[in-house]
């Protein structure tokens, strides 16, 4: 709870009109992560950032991975290839198809689950997306957490993968 908290002051620190949540990516989301990760770089937290330079990059993974990411998904990995903010390092670009395959047989994740961050214990944090054929499932985009060692524990954490993102960022900057 207390990185919502946390979150909800960084949307005010940075003038957010918008809800986050939305299917539809409102720049002024992205922007708020930006500058949330300027601030950390700021503070002295760690911030290592390795952006894109494939601008077909979301698209390439969605036809590798066959689901359909959402937008804020999209927009993240349109713009890292890599990020770690903090002790959370944010999954490379290029290691998901390869991560989801064997997330996938080794753990029987959703087709429809896309890892997003190691929770350091085994277990990771996925955004639910949408098989590439089917209809946005009830969980499309929000951020749920699945420790390992657990057949079908699943727990949400955020409602949207920026303001999960944001979380992580605002954390980061209250320990640094």
């Amino acid at each position: 709870m207390e990185g919502q908290i946390q979150v909800n002051r960084i949307r005010i620190l940075f003038g957010a009109e918008q809800p986050f949540g939305s299917d539809k990516t409102n720049p002024m989301e992205f922007r708020i992560v930006e500058e949330a990760i300027s601030q950390l770089k700021q503070t002295g937290g760690t911030v290592h950032e390795v952006l894109c330079q494939d601008p077909s990059q979301p698209e390439n993974l969605e036809k590798k991975l066959g689901m359909e990411l959402p937008a804020s998904v999209r927009a993240f990995y349109s713009r890292y290839e890599y990020l770690q903010v903090g002790p959370y390092e944010f999954i490379w670009a290029r290691n998901l198809p390869d991560l989801v395959e064997r997330l996938r047989h080794q753990f029987e994740i959703p087709e429809s689950y896309l890892p997003v961050l190691s929770d350091g214990m085994g277990g990771y944090y996925y955004v639910g997306c949408s098989e590439e054929t089917a209809s946005h499932p009830e969980n499309f985009g929000k951020v749920v957490h699945r420790p390992t060692g657990t057949a079908n524990t699943v727990e949400i954490r955020c409602g949207e993968f920026f303001e999960f993102v944001l979380s992580r960022i605002t954390i980061a900057n209250d320990e640094s």
